[in-house]
């Protein structure tokens, strides 16, 4: 058995495929049109497709040709107020920061603490610029990519969603006012609010995270997110627990996509358990976000 839907396969039938140059977040968006795959880009306890570093220019490359419909950029901001993908705020875990700068950040006086935290924030942009990235498995020499350079190889072919890890509003304000982003979307793990502020400032719409605000009761969260967003909210995320009958029923009746990254499900597919995922996509959700696009596109039948 196959998960694309019945109405959506006969809608991916007879809608037009949009053409790589013309991703645009209220089109792709609509409720008329397909299911979506976005790549995280992270490893999530595996290696990625191809072997790629996660959050590598690699990785997105290759997610694009895969044929998603979206990508995953987690932003951290550095000293100087530049922005880089990386998850997490440290360059411990994915980086040889610890050999290119075995004293620490240039210029600090204190000696490391025995556990290494490098946080992305003591350093510039420059200093960052000769690490590489140490996680992936395909040998190649991959730097730490900007969310400029990250932009300029999208070229707008598919969605973004910018994960807000760490921002200022003035910088990121004014890096994103000299792109097009009709294919952008503001996000927020910790803070529904943070999106918004992007949003209002940039004028790109607003994914919101309803695990971060109204875990408890999610249907009712997600009638106060769109009272406070209005029309910036496009998207909502509910990872955990996966949405109920009841949350996809509000999410249809007020014309908002549903989106999953089932983090769990995601794992056991990389080991080559698929159960978990076919459950995941007979559950309502229209969007989901995958480290293994490929495995859900066979799963799709896409």
């Amino acid at each position: 058995m196959r998960y694309l839907s019945a109405g959506a396969a006969a809608l991916a039938l007879v809608l037009p495929a949009m053409s790589p140059a013309q991703a645009d977040v209220v089109e792709r968006l609509a409720p008329d049109q397909p299911p979506l795959i976005m790549s995280h880009l992270g490893n999530n306890g595996g290696f990625l497709e191809g072997g790629y570093p996660e959050n590598s220019l690699a990785a997105i490359r290759h997610a694009i040709e895969l044929g998603v419909d979206g990508v995953y950029l987690p932003v951290q901001v550095t000293r100087d107020a530049r922005y880089v993908l990386m998850h997490d705020a440290t360059l411990n875990a994915t980086t040889n920061v610890e050999e290119v700068y075995p004293e620490g950040p240039p210029g600090r006086t204190k000696p490391m603490a025995s556990r290494r935290m490098d946080f992305i924030s003591d350093y510039t942009l420059a200093e960052i610029r000769p690490l590489r990235l140490i996680d992936g498995q395909d040998g190649g020499d991959h730097h730490v990519p900007t969310l400029e350079e990250a932009l300029a190889l999208i070229d707008g072919r598919v969605l973004a969603t910018v994960s807000l890890k760490t921002y200022e509003l003035e910088s990121l304000s004014a890096l994103l006012a000299t792109r097009e982003t009709e294919n952008l979307l503001a996000f927020s793990t910790t803070d529904p609010r943070e999106a918004l502020e992007v949003s209002v400032a940039t004028g790109i719409k607003a994914v919101a995270d309803l695990g971060a605000c109204c875990r408890k009761d999610p249907v009712a969260g997600l009638e106060m997110l769109v009272a406070t967003f209005g029309p910036d909210l496009v998207m909502v995320s509910a990872d955990k627990p996966l949405p109920s009958a009841e949350l996809v029923e509000k999410a249809t009746e007020l014309g908002l996509r549903l989106s999953v990254y089932p983090r769990s499900e995601d794992y056991y597919l990389s080991k080559g358990n698929i159960a978990p995922w076919e459950e995941v996509l007979e559950g309502g959700a229209t969007v989901f976000m995958t480290d293994h696009p490929r495995a859900i596109f066979e799963l799709m039948d896409r």
